[in-house]
């Protein structure tokens, strides 16, 4: 769509919707063994386990991030940790959404959440970043909301406690443990994502 005003012409930016082959899935969290455990890094925990279910595919490093291409149900799959730390997310997604011609239906973004309760998880299509400075540089890089996300509770901390030093602190033993357990439904929900779409996994999961 080209809109003319006078002399300019502006054209809107679009994200190739009409193609649909490709799906990315983006785990969220900062790079660096001292980040590996912490709350924030779930998305990096998540996509740990999805490379392992799926056979760990060859990771390379392109567009600021950890990029692994591979195969689900006849459908192309990247699953994609970006290295930029949490607040320069946008950058690589922008890079890969562009590069790849990605439908915002099919890129599904994980991350952690404040606002569910300790590992419950909730697909959603759109909307704001309620706060979340990754979900923030990814809209702001694509200027366009309209992708999925996979929200992953960990709770609010304890009074006192600021939230933005209970993200980046590590999960506790016990929970950890619970993530450890509960893996398989956690990585079933996004192969379902990956085979259907986001309506499917929003009607079973949410």
């Amino acid at each position: 769509m080209i809109l003319r005003f006078k002399n300019i012409i502006c054209k809107k930016r679009t994200y190739h919707k009409n193609k649909v082959n490709v799906k990315v899935i983006v785990g969220l969290g900062n790079p660096g063994e001292q980040h590996r455990r912490n709350r924030h890094n779930i998305g990096f925990i998540i996509c740990e386990e999805i490379l392992k279910k799926l056979g760990n595919p060859k990771i390379k490093l392109k567009f600021n991030g950890e990029i692994s291409k591979t195969n689900y149900k006849n459908k192309e799959i990247l699953i994609v940790k970006p290295l930029t730390y949490m607040n320069e997310s946008g950058k690589c997604i922008k890079e890969i959404v562009s590069n790849h011609s990605v439908s915002l239906d099919n890129l599904l973004v994980i991350h952690d959440d404040l606002d569910l309760d300790f590992i419950r998880i909730k697909f959603k299509r759109g909307g704001g970043s309620a706060g979340h400075k990754g979900v923030a540089s990814i809209i702001e890089k694509l200027k366009d909301d309209n992708f999925c996300r996979l929200r992953f509770g960990i709770g609010r901390p304890p009074e006192g406690i600021d939230p933005v030093e209970y993200v980046l602190e590590d999960f506790t033993e016990k929970e950890f443990k619970l993530i450890k357990e509960n893996k398989e439904n956690i990585v079933k929900a996004i192969l379902d994502y990956m085979e259907f779409d986001i309506k499917y996994v929003m009607s079973k999961y949410n």
